[in-house]
């Protein structure tokens, strides 16, 4: 699903099959220049020096 922010980046959250989700930050003209639209079958792509893994506490 696509969450927009009314100033900045808009939060971008994809479920995988296993159940898992992704959250990513995409500027507006990202998902403008991308069509990303809530429901949008997506692939996921990401470098791997701007990844930031949590384990639970």
């Amino acid at each position: 699903s696509v969450t927009d922010a009314e100033d900045g980046p808009s939060e971008v959250r994809i479920t995988l099959p296993g159940g898992q989700t992704l959250c990513a930050l995409a500027t507006p003209e990202h998902l403008h220049a991308q069509q990303l639209k809530t429901g949008a079958t997506v692939q996921a792509r990401f470098a791997a020096s701007l990844v930031l893994l949590g384990i639970p506490l």
